[in-house]
């Protein structure tokens, strides 16, 4: 079983930051101001919401800590200290520099997505995640597939 508590990421904090100001500079330079004025404050909010969210997890349902059992099963802990059950999704991506664990956390209607950046975890949990999401998730999801074709 792999359990941790994901910190904040300064990294994440800036990419968000600089996509949502490069949308905006590019709106700006790409379509009238009466269409780009409407607009400006939707990036703005998806920019905070999204930062304060997914990379400072300062809001109340912000994903806080993940639990990976060896059975492939997930539990998922918001800010708010609540924890739920959900599946990993086999559209996890897993690189040395990002890895990014899709979920269907029981009770959401969408995917949920966690983004785990070197700097949200220790090194040696870091590594670990990458390893099991790679290899144990990824063999499960595809025996799963396998097993649910019928003849």
């Amino acid at each position: 079983m792999l359990r941790f508590s994901l910190k904040p990421s300064k990294k994440l904090a800036y990419l968000l930051v600089a996509a949502h100001s490069a949308a905006l500079v590019l709106l700006w330079l790409s379509v009238p101001w009466l269409i780009a004025v409407p607009i400006t404050p939707a990036i703005i909010a998806s920019a905070v919401i999204t930062v304060r969210r997914d990379a400072l997890r300062a809001a109340s349902r912000a994903i806080a800590a993940l639990e990976l059992n060896d059975d492939c099963v997930c539990a998922v802990q918001f800010k708010s200290g609540e924890w739920r059950e959900a599946v990993v999704v086999g559209t996890s991506f897993v690189a040395p520099y990002l890895t990014t664990v899709n979920l269907k956390i029981e009770g959401y209607r969408f995917v949920r997505h966690v983004v785990v950046l070197p700097d949200s975890l220790d090194a040696d949990f870091f590594r670990q995640l990458r390893v099991l999401l790679r290899w144990k998730w990824r063999d499960s999801s595809k025996s799963a597939s396998v097993e649910n074709v019928g003849p």
